[in-house]
């Protein structure tokens, strides 16, 4: 129960990504830099490392897109520009440290705004990215093929709503698997009792990208994301790092009514 972002094979991957774009310097300099010491309860029991794989994987997918400009045009409308589109048109020099700024603000204790600013300021600059990440999660599935990771981790993890697509993917090679689910609207309560105590009704959400750290196969800027349509999809930020086990008996666990299934 743990995004790609923050695996190990994919915390190698990243890291080496950083390395040949911006050299040993510059990488020692971030890691140093980058890390959790967050006041806000939302971000009490992510790991160490959570923030470290934000900004990475993050950095990733832009310097990408830079690269190959036709990886965002499923995510692009003539009708809006997104805050996530305008992060890729910054010069690559100037990447590190703008991302870095957008994760300091996201997970670190900021002395600069009070308490109610800094959850505002955090959960929307999650928000922003989010209409990203869905496609660049999906996308994964494409491109992974017989690697040993996600070409392009992130820090969203993908559900579905639909019981008998969940079924599929909880088998493999023709064996019974498992399922896991939790309820969404507990998912989004967590987010109001100990991040933001503001919920976005789900129409605004659904035609103002960036308004929510979540998203769904039902949100009007979903609709070219094949995969997920298929999927019945539905992205949520996921800081945390847990065995199933652990979700099973925690505090996180209860409260978003974690569920194991076994299917026979």
């Amino acid at each position: 129960m743990t995004t790609s972002a923050m695996r190990k094979n994919e915390i190698n991957f990243l890291e080496e990504s950083f390395v040949d774009n911006f050299g040993d310097k510059l990488f020692d300099y971030y890691k140093v830099k980058v890390c959790v010491s967050s006041s806000i309860p939302f971000f009490k029991n992510v790991c160490d490392f959570s923030a470290w794989a934000w900004f990475l994987s993050l950095v990733h997918i832009v310097v990408e897109i830079q690269k190959r400009p036709f990886l965002i045009d499923a995510l692009q409308y003539k009708s809006i520009i997104t805050a996530f589109e305008n992060l890729t048109k910054i010069e690559k020099y100037c990447l590190p440290q703008q991302i870095y700024d957008i994760t300091r603000t996201i997970f670190e204790d900021n002395d600069e705004y009070d308490y109610f600013s800094k959850q505002a300021s955090s959960n929307t600059n999650v928000s922003y990215m989010v209409y990203g990440l869905e496609y660049f999660q999906h996308l994964n599935f494409d491109l992974r093929g017989s690697l040993n990771y996600n070409p392009f981790p992130t820090m969203v993890m993908d559900w579905t709503e639909d019981i008998e697509i969940a079924k599929s993917f909880s088998c493999l090679d023709g064996k019974p698997g498992i399922i896991l689910s939790i309820n969404y609207d507990k998912y989004k309560q967590l987010l109001y009792d100990e991040w933001y105590p503001y919920l976005m009704s789900a129409d605004i959400a659904s035609n103002m990208p960036g308004f929510t750290p979540y998203f769904d196969y039902h949100f009007k800027f979903s609709k070219k994301n094949s995969n997920m349509q298929k999927q019945k999809g539905i992205v949520l930020f996921w800081p945390w790092s847990y065995t199933i086990d652990e979700l099973a008996t925690n505090e996180i666990g209860e409260r978003l009514e974690f569920k194991e299934t076994h299917i026979f």
